[in-house]
């Protein structure tokens, strides 16, 4: 009965110690996904310190990546799958759980974003389309909030809908990712005197 109980403290007395380091530990979760948000399945992701070995693990299928337990600090993390751009930024890891999202892009591929007036149902609409040449493109604003201002102050007072390479309700690249800009008007809203192109 003595030793039960001997061995009964010594195992309590290391729980806390145990749970303390884990405390001290990152948990780092990574989502990996491609330019419309879709998860990358089977993605390598190499974690690597600024001193110790570098720590390698892959997405599961739905571009989920759990890495193991890594002490805080600064790290460089790449991600990597064949057909896309591979990724390198640098990460700070901090004590306790942490979310990153990881957006690989393709290779060689640049966005293409319509920009769609809101005035009438689509059924009802009579489209017009203008597209702005590269030269207009590259006037526009560099960084994606301002550059969705900007459009949308060109659609008009009417509102305006970004699709981009097809997709809605995405947030715009940036400018130098974007292949064409094209609008799309309804000649017919009421708001829209002007035919053509967006003031």
């Amino acid at each position: 009965m003595k030793r039960f109980v001997i061995a009964l403290v010594a195992v309590l007395a290391a729980t806390p110690l145990a749970a303390q380091q884990n405390a001290n530990q990152t948990q780092l979760r990574l989502i990996v996904v491609d330019q419309t948000g879709a998860g990358i399945p089977s993605a390598t992701i190499v974690i690597t310190p600024q001193s110790g070995a570098a720590v390698t693990f892959q997405s599961d299928d739905r571009g989920v990546a759990t890495a193991p337990a890594l002490p805080p600090g600064a790290v460089t993390v790449h991600v990597e799958f064949p057909g896309f751009e591979p990724f390198d930024a640098p990460l700070t890891l901090r004590r306790g759980a942490m979310n990153e999202t990881v957006t690989l892009k393709i290779e060689g591929f640049k966005e293409e974003v319509a920009v769609s007036d809101t005035t009438a149902p689509e059924a009802a609409k009579s489209a017009s389309t203008t597209t702005l040449t590269q030269e207009e493109i590259d006037a526009l604003p560099d960084d994606p909030d301002e550059l969705a201002d900007a459009l949308s102050a060109m659609a008009g007072p009417g509102g305006a809908t970004f699709f981009m390479n097809g997709f809605s309700g995405g947030r715009l690249p940036n400018r130098d990712q974007i292949r064409s800009i094209r609008f799309r008007q309804n000649n017919y809203a009421a708001d829209n005197h002007d035919a053509g192109r967006a003031h």
